[in-house]
């Protein structure tokens, strides 16, 4: 999470997102939510998020009109919150260009709940005690507390509890975005319960984290195939992509789908997936970023 512009009545702030490497769905919870096993990747794709204290109140705007700005917005609640837990009148008018797909299970939005989080505490020179923050992310949403850390990170849970991996070794990935996305709520409902072959990622470090990447075998998504059957162009992408060697797998609940570029690709490997896949999807080029926690 980056501060890149700062001074003594504005800060802005880059906010990333993540890729889901493995994702197992471990069953369902009381309060209507399920339990989850990830391994999540930061990488960056960033939107940015100007923050100012030109306003009486908290006001947001967005150049995608498609993005509510009122309370549905995450960076609003985070805002909220943070006024509330620092005890100073809410002044902030905000301003986020969004460059990450809506809708693509890349957790943008929750990478913005921690940016408006970290751009005021910035802004008004008020670092809150980590436990305060841990506690806002929980609140506002389940992908919320990786974006406190960053890098490479085993979530379980809802997502709350971290495990912090470090930073990965440096890599480039192609991010595959259709031109539609998926419904969260939808996908998980389209899972059928009791699971069939569950998945184990078993003892994580590091070290076996990197190498599992390297060869392919960490790769997982249990609502790849939920996500597909409600959107069919998602197995035809899959099959295309690997028509031309590459390997996609759909992060988080879709729609949008990455693949591990080789070390030895050339690079031009993004221009053939890029005609191979024309009208289909819009090929982006990311890599990983380290821990920021």
């Amino acid at each position: 999470m980056q501060v890149v512009r700062r001074g003594p009545d504005a800060v802005a702030v880059r906010t990333p997102c993540k890729l889901n490497l493995f994702l197992e769905v471990v069953g369902k919870r009381a309060d209507g939510y399920h339990d989850l096993d990830m391994i999540m990747e930061a990488i960056d794709l960033c939107d940015t998020l100007a923050v100012s204290r030109d306003s009486d109140g908290i006001v947001l705007t967005c150049d995608d009109p498609a993005v509510p700005t009122d309370r549905r917005n995450i960076i609003v609640r985070a805002a909220e919150r943070f006024f509330e837990a620092a005890g100073f009148p809410p002044r902030a008018r905000m301003h986020l260009r969004k460059r990450v797909p809506i809708g693509g299970g890349l957790g943008g939005g929750s990478a913005n709940g921690i940016g408006a989080l970290r751009a005021l505490m910035e802004l008004y020179a008020a670092p809150l005690p980590r436990e305060a923050q841990f506690r806002i992310a929980c609140a506002l949403g389940s992908d919320v507390p990786f974006f406190l850390h960053g890098g490479l990170a085993r979530c379980r849970g809802r997502g709350e509890i971290v495990d912090p991996l470090g930073s990965g070794a440096p890599r480039r990935y192609l991010v595959l975005v259709p031109p539609f996305g998926c419904s969260t709520a939808e996908v998980y409902s389209n899972l059928n319960f009791p699971l069939t072959s569950p998945r184990s990622v078993g003892t994580i470090t590091p070290g076996s984290v990197e190498e599992r990447i390297r060869n392919g075998a960490l790769f997982f998504n249990r609502l790849e195939q939920p996500a597909a059957d409600l959107r069919p162009e998602l197995a035809r992408i899959m099959r295309k992509a690997r028509e031309v060697g590459v390997d996609a797998h759909v992060t988080g609940s879709g729609a949008c789908l990455f693949a591990l570029v080789p070390d030895r690709a050339d690079d031009g490997r993004d221009a053939l997936v890029a005609e191979a896949l024309a009208g289909m999807v819009e090929v982006r080029i990311a890599e990983n970023l380290p821990a920021w926690g």
